[in-house]
């Protein structure tokens, strides 16, 4: 995502500072980890708080997507694992892409 023209504006402030890019990273394990109904909590802010501001538009969404799937298949993730991963994300997509 920090690479990723269509939404490296969206993430810029977070790249440049170390511990927030780490706060996020941290946020968007747990976050993942809470909707596979794992042990672990997810301790952010709700999507609807997180986003309100933001104003992701489709475009930004789809780039993000794209930039997971490259990631998952980089490390070689298997595709049933990948279906329950978007599983979880597609949902959200409400709260994360502005009206």
């Amino acid at each position: 995502m920090a690479v990723d023209n269509i939404i490296y504006a969206q993430f810029a402030a977070k790249v440049a500072d170390p511990a927030c890019l780490q706060l996020f990273r941290f946020d968007l394990i747990d976050q993942i980890f809470a909707g596979t109904g794992r042990i672990r909590e997810y301790k952010g802010k709700n999507m609807l708080k997180a986003y309100h501001s933001i104003n992701i538009i489709q475009e930004e969404f789809n780039a993000l997507v794209g930039d997971l799937v490259a990631a998952l298949d980089f490390f070689c993730v298997i595709i049933q694992e990948k279906n329950d991963f978007f599983f979880i994300l597609g949902p959200l997509q409400s709260y994360i892409v502005s009206k």
